[in-house]
């Protein structure tokens, strides 16, 4: 057994016990790492009890090139006995990844809620992972974005999204395509330095790799280790809301602040990162010190700070609340 398939069948294994809903959506671009996804995933699907839907995102871009990939995406599906269904950009023109990624990931939902599907599996591999890590670093990050991609992330009740390859390393994933002579897609938009990834994939990488050839290696542990704390971190975060938050609505929370004097400063921040994610309030404009100043509010004289987002913190003896009055258009 190659081990690629060994890795996802051990993953899968563990990640679907629980469910009895086996219908799973794999997002396939037709590069080498969703294929080979595909591939394993359709090796696997009488011994796992799956049922698979192909799901493809056309960005329509690269002069045509994307709609070749399209067409190749179709007939893969066809040969292997698979429903597919493809999906394209809104509107034409240059977009951020970031947006390119959030109306993919639309797309994804979409299908899985059409086809009745309980999973989403996606290729990124230990190589994304690392590229993610430096990525966010270099942006400006915390434990947070060091833990880079999860392995499992729920979307909804009823809808989680996997990474079941995640510790696949890049050349391993080439050696199973070649041991089952598959072809795949080559994207001309890897090589586009317009792109913060491209550099770090064609550039960053290789230069670390010469200062140290096990650099890659250690990024993707270093993550590993963030994750296992970040992840401790949390569930210490979540003991702290359910004992400081004295009520909580759709626009305001009240806070014991008398219940949060003693309690370290990283624990107060991750506190509020939790409010902030439970109430879907806009993080992104939130710097490290905001979430700092916050942090020493509850322990000041102040007694009204505003954020981003038109959120303000204010006290009143020991009733701190966080409301948000206006929301962004």
């Amino acid at each position: 057994m190659h081990p690629l398939i060994k890795i996802l069948q051990e993953e899968l294994t563990f990640q679907l016990s629980a469910s009895s809903n086996r219908r799973v959506v794999v997002g396939v671009s037709g590069g080498a790492d969703s294929v080979a996804l595909l591939r394993a995933l359709h090796f696997l699907q009488n011994q796992l009890k799956l049922e698979l839907y192909v799901a493809h995102f056309d960005h329509l871009t690269r002069a045509g090139q994307s709609a070749e990939e399209r067409r190749w995406v179709e007939e893969l599906a066809k040969q292997l006995q698979l429903p597919v269904r493809i999906g394209k950009l809104g509107i034409e023109g240059d977009l951020s990844e970031e947006a390119m990624r959030e109306s993919r990931l639309s797309f994804l939902v979409e299908t899985a809620q059409q086809f009745g599907a309980a999973f989403i599996c996606l290729a990124h591999h230990a190589d994304d992972q690392a590229e993610t890590v430096l990525h966010h670093l270099i942006r400006g990050t915390g434990l947070r974005g060091m833990t880079g991609i999860p392995a499992r992330r729920v979307l909804s009740e009823r809808l989680t999204l996997l990474h079941p390859i995640l510790s696949v390393r890049k050349a391993e994933i080439l050696n199973y395509l070649e041991s089952i002579s598959q072809e795949f897609c080559v994207d001309s938009s890897n090589q586009d330095p317009r792109y913060t990834r491209n550099l770090i994939r064609h550039q960053l990488i290789p230069l670390l790799n010469k200062l140290n050839p096990q650099s890659v290696s250690h990024v993707i542990q270093l993550s590993r280790q963030v994750s296992e704390t970040y992840g401790y971190i949390q569930n210490r975060a979540q003991k702290l809301f359910d004992s400081s938050v004295i009520s909580i609505d759709d626009e305001m929370v009240r806070l014991d602040a008398g219940a949060l004097r003693d309690v370290p400063v990283m624990m107060i921040r991750e506190l509020f990162r939790l409010i902030w994610e439970k109430q879907k309030w806009p993080r992104k404009k939130m710097t490290f010190t905001h979430w700092g100043n916050l942090a020493q509010f509850v322990r000041n004289d102040q007694v009204r700070i505003d954020f981003p987002a038109g959120i303000t913190a204010r006290k009143r003896g020991e009733m701190l609340t966080l409301e948000r009055r206006c929301r962004d258009r």
